[in-house]
């Protein structure tokens, strides 16, 4: 969350990554959108929650093993606090999608 990307990126980068997150929800909402027009609400509720669980598991691995200031933990950092912002908001789009077509 913050406090590991600011333990590694430092605080004067957060308000550059919570712009480029709050940015990549007007790119990302379209392209979600477009992948999961056309499949049943469930199958694509069910690929997106194994997704998410996938990127939060595997991002932390290249934080925990680099070392400090290098570029591989800074972007790691990067990528894990827009998962960590964008995820959860997609996941909750797509289940309020599949109650309401339940």
């Amino acid at each position: 969350g913050p406090a590991m990307f600011i333990a590694k990126a430092g605080a004067a980068q957060l308000p550059i990554v919570m712009f480029i997150s709050g940015f990549s929800v007007i790119g990302i909402g379209p392209v979600f959108a477009k992948w999961s027009k056309g499949k049943r609400a469930a199958k694509v509720n069910y690929e997106f929650c194994l997704l998410s669980a996938a990127l939060l598991l595997l991002l932390p691995l290249p934080i925990a093993m680099s070392t400090p200031g290098s570029a591989l933990g800074i972007a790691a950092a990067y990528m894990l606090f827009l998962a960590e912002d964008l995820l959860p908001m997609l996941l909750m789009m797509q289940s309020s999608s599949l109650a309401q077509g339940s």
